[in-house]
């Protein structure tokens, strides 16, 4: 009796052994089958608060700052998921500075070595005096290095004497023009008082 206990034993363990390992690496399909498996987000390789981005034209001058409360940076994909972005078109001598917010943000490379920022999450999108102007939108697709930023959503453009709503937008921020896509109304103030 002892002898086959002896034997036994190990064997019984070995087998929970093969079990526990063939459960831990998926041994059980828990979709349909033939399903894919589930894709996992990559992990972030580092965290930081108070992150600050900046960048420049080829000789140095600063062009681009993106400010954010917090920020997790992804290498495999060199990307930046961001809360709470503020950001600022740096153009030296720009009487007409382009800054905005937004709740989030995700800044991910171009195919062309630029910088793609996706604004999410009660946009806003301003222009300084003298001639003041505010995009409002819940998405915002910018590119720094072209002075360009599109939307498909909702939006409303204001200033001082008028306020615009339509669908779509596109923005060349270096040419201080703003297009809405589509169904716009609005109103404009001839007396140039809101």
């Amino acid at each position: 009796m002892i002898e086959r206990n002896r034997i036994a034993f190990p064997l019984v363990a070995a087998g929970l052994m093969a079990l526990l390992v063939w459960l831990s690496f998926g041994g059980v399909e828990t979709g349909p089958p033939g399903a894919a498996p589930p894709v996992r987000e990559p992990q972030a390789r580092y965290y930081a608060t108070a992150v600050e981005i900046r960048s420049t034209d080829t000789a140095g001058r600063p062009e681009f700052r993106l400010e954010a409360d917090r920020g997790a940076y992804f290498p495999a994909d060199d990307r930046w998921q961001m809360q709470s972005p503020r950001w600022r078109r740096e153009a030296d001598g720009d009487a007409h500075a382009w800054q905005g917010r937004a709740e989030q943000a995700e800044l991910t490379p171009l195919p062309d070595g630029t910088r793609l920022l996706e604004l999410t999450g009660s946009v806003v999108l301003h222009r300084d005096p003298p001639r003041p102007l505010r995009l409002s939108t819940e998405v915002l697709r910018l590119e720094p290095a072209r002075d360009y930023a599109e939307t498909e959503r909702p939006v409303t453009l204001e200033s001082p004497d008028s306020r615009l709503e339509g669908r779509g937008a596109r923005a060349w921020l270096d040419e201080q023009r703003v297009e809405l896509l589509a169904n716009v109304r609005g109103h404009h103030d001839t007396n140039g008082t809101n």
